[in-house]
C-alpha cells in the first residue's frame, strides 16, 4: 500500500485462494528490490510461524473446532489440526497402555463428531473462501 510521500509498504501476504495473512510488522518497499523482497519473505515466514503458534494454542479454546477452522488460514488449520491429532493420538495410546479399554471408542465418537459437525458446517451457505 501507498503511505505518507508516495512511500510503498508489503503489509500482508494473499494466496491463491485470496486468503490474507497480514504481517505483524509492514515492510517498507524501498531499496533494492532483493532486499526489501528478502524482508517480505522473512516477514511471512515469522507471521506465518507466529499465526501457527497461536493457532495451536488457542484450539478448541473457549470455542467450537468448526469455529476455530474459519478463524485462521487454510494451511495454518491443517498444521494445528495435525499437531493436536497427534497428541490426541498418542494420550489414548498412553489411556489403552493404563487400562483404559474404551479409550479408542471414546475417541473415534469424538472423531465422528468433528466430522458430523464439518459436514453441518459445509452444506451452510458459506463464502467460496470459507468453502475451501
Amino acid at each position: 500500500s501507498s503511505g505518507i510521500n508516495a512511500e510503498y509498504t508489503a503489509q500482508a501476504m494473499v494466496s491463491s485462494e485470496g486468503e490474507m495473512m497480514d504481517f505483524r510488522q509492514p515492510i517498507p518497499a524501498e531499496g533494492r528490490v532483493e532486499d526489501w523482497m528478502t524482508s517480505v519473505l522473512n516477514e511471512m515466514r515469522r507471521t506465518n510461524r507466529l499465526l501457527t503458534k497461536e493457532a495451536v494454542y488457542y484450539y478448541c479454546h473457549e470455542m467450537k473446532r468448526i469455529d476455530w477452522m474459519n478463524n485462521y488460514q487454510g494451511m495454518i488449520v491443517l498444521a494445528g489440526n495435525q499437531v493436536w491429532w497427534t497428541w490426541e493420538v498418542e494420550d489414548v495410546f498412553a489411556k489403552v497402555k493404563k487400562g483404559d479399554k474404551l479409550a479408542m471408542k471414546n475417541y473415534s465418537v469424538k472423531m465422528h463428531e468433528q466430522i458430523g459437525e464439518l459436514v453441518t458446517r459445509v452444506r451452510e451457505k458459506l463464502s467460496s473462501n470459507d468453502r475451501k
